[in-house]
């Protein structure tokens, strides 16, 4: 990984043309950097007067290791102490990829942990993202699609994405560095010839760039000191071009401009090339050494007031008008990046293998809609864990990027009459076609099938609607004992509260405000982000899938469905609520429902089978694709009834349940997707329904295994008038990479609208490489 020493060196960067690029600026607040990395200790006196967020944090203590803290240091010090951070003016955004051990070093990460920390910073308004870390894969492998549709994301909003190559002196593929969208970093040594240590590989050679990376003086925490240390890493060179971009981002704030993809592409037509085009070694300087100087030159030139005149410079429009990167760049990822069904190769990162990271922590889509809707929401949204690596992100002005085309992927349907034909050619398997009309239901065919994995939610549609229920709610908090308005909240936004007043009971067992239930937009969310609406209303049976969505979002929000029906059918029965069995129930809900707020990780899930019937626009404005779903193949669990399930019948320590927690967890958050491709509906069926590979699970956790990777591959064996896929899952021993890699096979059968797993599973054991980031 990255050297160390504690030797004292000059207090800036060495880099030509930072000391007039300081005279222009320092940085502006309204530019915000996201670093996710190893946890920062803001408290070091080169940190004094930072202006930053911690928009997630590993741990309540501070942090004793330094790889956070030094890489915020080359970038936010101010000048007044030992160090000097290229852009100290910015304000920054801290999510922490990384947890601590016990001793003060860092935990691996892997590609679902980076995703979520580039979606958390997106939401918190980060204009550019610094990841001074990654995951290196094997020959091949491609970005898992979490972490493409994440970076995707980003591009569409405007953020630039700045990503180390990694620290293993080889041709290799990294994530997210190997990403088209992302600007690559690589290290120089003093010579400006590349460093033993920087990574490099054809796929970062169009979009990426060097700068010294040796020998850089930054922050550290030594237990629980202070001091400052000499590092060398490609963790640094990226922290240093995040600065530079930051100060050419609040340079162009002086001038109301503000574009962040035209940065990157900036600085890559600025690089020149610090060897001969036949060096052996011109592949590791990416597309060239960053030069300042021309940098600022072509700035200069294009900016009004720097030329002038009172015309916008055409030079800066001619290089910074543009949002997209090269024709090479784009020839790349549509030759290696293209599939989101590809399977990625996962490995470990600075020094260890993938770690298990904690589940998102669902965040209610129905509240006040300030929530937007994203194409493919996928990863999962909070997490931590990872050793060496940080990503800066951040979004505030540049949200405009309307003209973008929309992903394939997001073709909406419109309802015409009673028929829905999904627009474009969908594949056999991926569609649905009835065989009989099942009564007086609208009949959709050629329509996209899904099956989806997320949490539920609701929301109000129209400010008519939202009023209606507020209302309704109102009064019925008003006729509630005293003691119960202190748990269930005055408020339509309240997932607990919407949960009890639709499934509340009268005395004689009926669920007399069920009904309101049809009146909302139900939502499958993923990681707090609307991504389908379920219509329940044109399928069979829709007044029973009303009462499972209801409950569904009872347990989502630990209330107990079958003690709460008791409850109000108590009170209800005495208007003063005043009885010993109402108390007690109470009493058990309230404490079911404070034990769900601490236990985090225990998320409520939901699958979603059905059909694409249409759109659905929500309060805010935005439109969402809604689902037609089936009501036998929705289904929901929770971590700990599985691991309760696992567990039956068998001795299990806490340390087994920890693993089958970490192992469950893992598997969940690094497989998140829209489930309407074949291979998606595959790899959701076997996830979702894992409990029919218990021995897969219980094998695994028992050998201490971690869940890597996963590939979906058509089936060699195929039946007649079936889709048949196979879902490899991959484990391997964090403790000894140097095991082989277990592998297990689960064949499914997805031509129907509910997919079945076919045959035995199958296992086998092959090489596996897990080397340090």
């Amino acid at each position: 990984m990255n050297s160390s020493s504690s030797e004292q060196q000059i207090n800036q960067p060495e880099i030509d043309g930072l000391d007039a690029l300081w005279e222009i600026t320092q940085g502006r607040p309204e530019i915000h950097v996201a670093v996710l990395d190893g946890p920062v200790n803001p408290g070091h006196p080169d940190l004094q007067g930072m202006q930053y967020d911690y928009i997630h944090r590993s741990s309540d203590r501070p942090a004793r290791s330094s790889h956070g803290t030094f890489v915020t240091s080359l970038i936010a010090a101010g000048h007044q102490g030992n160090v000097k951070g290229i852009a100290p003016g910015c304000r920054y955004l801290f999510h922490d990829l990384y947890h601590e051990t016990a001793g003060g070093g860092l935990y691996p990460c892997g590609q679902a942990d980076i995703a979520r920390g580039v979606l958390n910073a997106l939401h918190h308004g980060a204009h550019l993202i610094n990841i001074s870390g990654g995951e290196r894969m094997a020959a091949g492998g491609e970005v898992m699609p979490c972490l493409a549709d994440a970076l995707s994301q980003c591009e569409a909003q405007g953020v630039l994405v700045i990503a180390a190559t990694g620290n293993d002196g080889s041709n290799v593929l990294h994530a997210p560095a190997c990403y088209p969208t992302v600007l690559a970093v690589g290290s120089l040594d003093k010579k400006g010839l590349p460093s033993a240590f920087s990574n490099w590989h054809e796929a970062a050679s169009s979009h990426g760039i060097t700068i010294t990376g040796e020998q850089a003086l930054g922050a550290c925490v030594d237990g629980d000191g202070f001091s400052t240390c000499t590092m060398s890493g490609t963790s640094f060179s990226t922290a240093y071009v995040s600065g530079i971009a930051a100060l050419i981002a609040s340079w162009q704030q002086q001038y109301g401009m503000s574009d962040m993809l035209s940065i990157r592409q900036l600085l890559l037509d600025c690089a020149t090339p610090s060897l001969a085009s036949d060096h052996p070694e011109r592949a590791r300087v990416l597309a060239g050494k960053l030069d300042l100087e021309q940098v600022i030159d072509t700035c200069r030139s294009g900016f009004p007031a720097q030329a002038g005149t009172p015309e916008s410079g055409t030079a800066l429009a001619a290089v910074i008008s543009s949002n997209h990167l090269n024709d090479k760049a784009f020839a790349m990822n549509q030759d290696t990046f293209s599939d989101p069904n590809a399977s990625p190769a996962s490995s470990g990162q600075d020094g260890g293998p993938a770690h298990t990271t904690e589940p998102s922590h669902a965040i209610p889509a129905s509240a006040p809609d300030d929530v937007s809707v994203t194409q493919a929401g996928a990863c999962a949204a909070q997490s931590d864990d990872a050793p060496g690596s940080n990503i800066p992100c951040n979004h505030e002005a540049i949200r405009n990027n309307a003209n973008s085309p929309a992903p394939a992927s997001q073709n909406h349907m419109h309802y015409s009459g009673v028929r829905a034909a999904a627009s474009g050619a969908v594949k056999p398997a991926s569609v649905y076609n009835p065989f009989v009309n099942q009564g007086n239901i609208p009949t959709f065919e050629n329509c996209q099938l899904v099956l989806a994995i997320g949490q539920p939610s609701y929301n109000f549609g129209i400010e008519a609607n939202q009023d209606v229920f507020k209302a309704a709610l109102s009064e019925w908090h008003s006729h509630l004992p005293e003691v119960m308005k202190t748990m269930f909240p005055d408020s339509p936004y309240s997932e607990l509260s919407m949960a009890g007043f639709l499934l509340w009971h009268d005395s004689s067992g009926n669920a007399t405000n069920l009904y309101y239930s049809s009146q909302l937009i139900w939502i499958l969310s993923m990681n707090a982000t609307p991504v389908y609406s379920i219509t329940p209303g044109m399928v069979p049976f829709s007044d029973s899938i009303y009462f499972e969505l209801a409950a569904f979002l009872a347990e989502n929000v630990g209330l107990d469905v079958a003690k709460y029906k008791q409850l109000s059918r108590a009170v209800s029965h005495r208007a003063d609520g005043t009885n010993n069995n109402a108390e007690r129930l109470f009493s058990e809900i309230k404490t079911t429902y404070e034990d769900s707020l601490k236990n985090k990780n225990n998320v409520m899930r939901m699958s979603l089978p059905g059909y694409i019937s249409g759109e659905t626009r929500l309060l805010n404005g935005n439109a969402i694709q809604s689902v037609s779903p089936v009501a036998y193949g929705m289904n929901n669990w929770t971590l700990e009834a599985l691991i309760d399930a696992y567990s039956h019948g068998r001795q299990s320590s806490d340390n087994f349940r920890k693993q089958l927690e970490s192992l469950l967890n893992r598997l969940y958050i690094n497989t998140v997707n829209r489930g309407q491709s074949p291979e998606e509906r595959a790899l959701n069926y076997a996830i979702y329904n894992i409990i029919s590979v218990a021995d897969v699970v219980n094998e695994a956790a028992e050998n201490n295994l971690q869940f890597t990777s996963y590939q979906v591959k058509p089936s060699k064996i195929q039946r007649q008038h079936s889709e048949m896929r196979d879902v490899e899952l991959t484990f391997f021993d964090p403790g000894n990479t140097t095991l082989a890699s277990t592998t297990y096979a689960i064949t499914v059968d997805v031509s129907a609208i509910t997919p079945i797993i076919v045959g035995q599973i199958e296992q086998w054991h092959a090489p596996v490489s897990v080397t340090s980031v």
